[in-house]
């Protein structure tokens, strides 16, 4: 069985879970991590 990501519906749009890496020296996404997306990110947003 696969990786499911958890990802609910709002009037707005959808809410999922993500698990960030600060600092990484490229934006990528690399993959999953339990129910939530695994993402590197350059700098983060505040």
């Amino acid at each position: 069985m696969g990786k499911m990501l958890s990802i609910q519906k709002t009037d707005n749009g959808v809410i999922f879970k993500i698990k960030a890496q600060p600092g990484a020296a490229k934006n990528e996404i690399v993959g999953f991590q339990g129910d939530a997306l695994r993402i590197k990110k350059s700098m983060l947003l505040r």
